[in-house]
C-alpha cells in the first residue's frame, strides 16, 4: 500500500513540475526580452522542453504502471488490504462520517 502512495504521490509531483514548466515558458515566450539575450532564453527554453520530456516520460510510464489494474480488480485488492488493516490489533476502527456505530 505504501508503495501504491509513494507512485502516486512520486505521479503528482512530476505533473505539479511539468506544469510549471507549462507556465514558465509561456512566460518567457511572451516577453523574451525580460529574461535575457536571446541565446539565454533560446537555452532555457531548450532545457524546459528536454526537461518536460523526461518528465511527461516518466509520468507516462508510472501512470500505466498504477493504472494498469482494472477497477473491479483495484477494489478488491483495495478491500483485502482495509479488513487486514482493520484486524491489526490496537487499531482503532475507522467509521465514516454520519455513519451509527
Amino acid at each position: 500500500m505504501r508503495a501504491h502512495e509513494k507512485s502516486l504521490k512520486d505521479l503528482e509531483s512530476w505533473l505539479g513540475e511539468d506544469h510549471n514548466l507549462v507556465v514558465l515558458r509561456e512566460k518567457i515566450v511572451a516577453e523574451p526580452n525580460l529574461y535575457g539575450a536571446q541565446e539565454e532564453t533560446d537555452l532555457v527554453l531548450d532545457l524546459i522542453d528536454k526537461y518536460q520530456k523526461e518528465l511527461r516520460d516518466n509520468s507516462l510510464l508510472l501512470g500505466e504502471r498504477i493504472y494498469e489494474e482494472r477497477p473491479r480488480q483495484f477494489m478488491r485488492r483495495m478491500k483485502h488490504l482495509w479488513r487486514a488493516w482493520q484486524a491489526q490489533p490496537a487499531r482503532k476502527k475507522y467509521r465514516a462520517p454520519g455513519k451509527a456505530a
